[in-house]
C-alpha cells in the first residue's frame, strides 16, 4: 500500500468583464494544462464570478486546508487581486506559509 498522500491541487480564477467565454474556457484549460505538466490532476477548479468577491476563493481555500501537498494553480499573478484586503504576493507569502505552493500558469 502507498503511504504517500495524493496532492490537492485546485485551480482559481478571478472572472472579468473583459473575458469572454471562449477566453474562461482557454485559461481554465490551460490550468489543467499546467497541472498536468507538473505531473498534477485538478481536483476543482474555482471561479470568482463577482467583482471584489473572494467567496469562491474562501471556498478553493477550504479545499486545500488539509494535509499534505497542497497547490494552488492561477492565471496571473492579478487573480489575487482584493483576497483579503491584500496585496496579491503578500497573499502568496501567506498561501506559501501555510504549505500551499502557488503555481501561475504562464
Amino acid at each position: 500500500m502507498n503511504d504517500e498522500l495524493k496532492p490537492i491541487v485546485v485551480g482559481y480564477v478571478q472572472h472579468r468583464p473583459m473575458i469572454s467565454p471562449t477566453e474562461m474556457f482557454e485559461i481554465q484549460g490551460k490550468i489543467i494544462r499546467h497541472a498536468l505538466s507538473k505531473g498534477l490532476e485538478v481536483g476543482a477548479l474555482f471561479i470568482e464570478r463577482e467583482a471584489m468577491s473572494q467567496s469562491a476563493f474562501d471556498s478553493a481555500f477550504a479545499k486545500l486546508d488539509t494535509y499534505g501537498p497542497r497547490y494552488l494553480i492561477i492565471p496571473g499573478i492579478d487573480h489575487l487581486d482584493h483576497i483579503g484586503g491584500s496585496e496579491p504576493l503578500a497573499v502568496v507569502a501567506d498561501l506559501t506559509a501555510r504549505g500551499i505552493e502557488v503555481l501561475i500558469v504562464a
